[in-house]
C-alpha cells in the first residue's frame, strides 16, 4: 500500500513539474483565406492574396520594359516556372491583350500614339512563391512602320 502511494505521489510530482506544453488553440492551424491556406468559399482570400489551385497565395508583379525607343508594338510569350500568370495590366496610352494557356501566356501590346513606351507600360501579375519566376520565351517588337526591330527590345523584371 505504501509503495502504491509513493508511486502515485511521484507521478503527481512529475506531472506538476512538466508545465504547460500544450500549443495555443490556433497554433499550427491554417485559417482559411490566409496565406498558404485553403481559399474561402467562392475562391476568396484575405487582403493581398489570390486563390490559386485551392490555396491562397501572395501576388507578385513583374514589369515588362520596352528598351528600344523605336518600338511601337510588341508580342511576347511568357513561360511560368513555379508560378501562374494571373493577368497583364496596361498603363494609359498602351493597348494590349493576353491569352493564357498554362504554362504560357501570349501578350501583344501597342502604343496609342507615336511615342516610346513609358516605364511601367506593361505589368505582369503572378502568384508569388519560393523559386517562382516568369521568363520570356519569345519577344519581338516593331517600329512605327511595322518593321521588326533587331536585338533585344524587351526586358522582364522578376
Amino acid at each position: 500500500m505504501l509503495r502504491n502511494s509513493l508511486v502515485l505521489c511521484l507521478f503527481v510530482a512529475l506531472l506538476s513539474a512538466c508545465g504547460d506544453t500544450a500549443p495555443p488553440p490556433d497554433a499550427g492551424v491554417c485559417a482559411p483565406g490566409g496565406a498558404g491556406c485553403a481559399c474561402l468559399a467562392g475562391g476568396l482570400c484575405g487582403a493581398g492574396l489570390v486563390c490559386d489551385t485551392g490555396l491562397c497565395r501572395a501576388v507578385a508583379t513583374s514589369g515588362l520594359t520596352v528598351t528600344n525607343a523605336a518600338a511601337r508594338s510588341c508580342e511576347v510569350v511568357l513561360v511560368e516556372a513555379g508560378t501562374e500568370v494571373l493577368g497583364v495590366d496596361f498603363a494609359d496610352g498602351t493597348l494590349g491583350t493576353q491569352v493564357h494557356e498554362s504554362p504560357r501566356t501570349a501578350v501583344t501590346f501597342t502604343r496609342q500614339t507615336d511615342t516610346p513606351f513609358a516605364a511601367g507600360a506593361v505589368t505582369v501579375r503572378r502568384t508569388d512563391g519560393m523559386g517562382a519566376a516568369v521568363t520570356l520565351s519569345h519577344a519581338r517588337c516593331f517600329d512605327r512602320e511595322g518593321t521588326a526591330l533587331s536585338g533585344d527590345s524587351l526586358r522582364l523584371g522578376n
